[in-house]
């Protein structure tokens, strides 16, 4: 997954409002609203010219599971995941995928 580069203009509280706002509009079948929610997202994002920016929906009938992009990590030097990785982030990845992002 890449990391983006946050607009100085917004804060992390303003995209997760946005992000917020877009799944309000989701679930109230307000379409409209929901495009202006992902349009407004983008206009944060430093890098949107240079990357695919995708929004996926959760909902109830769907497992999300995003494998992050490790290409970073893993290097000849660095091929095992023991030398870069510990167990708070084994904790937290598999918190991640069993509880979602929003419990």
């Amino acid at each position: 997954m890449a990391r983006l580069t946050l607009n100085p203009d917004f804060s992390l509280k303003d995209i997760g409002c946005e992000v917020l706002r877009a799944a309000r509009a989701r679930a109230l079948g307000e379409r409209g609203d929901e495009e202006k929610s992902e349009e407004k997202i983008r206009e944060m994002i430093v890098e949107r010219e240079q990357k695919e920016v995708t929004f996926v929906y959760d909902s109830k009938d769907r497992i999300n599971i995003i494998i992050p992009d490790l290409s970073d990590k893993v290097t000849e030097d660095k091929p095992d995941y023991e030398s870069w990785c510990c167990d708070l982030a084994y904790e937290a990845m598999g918190g991640i995928v069993v509880y979602g992002c929003s419990s």
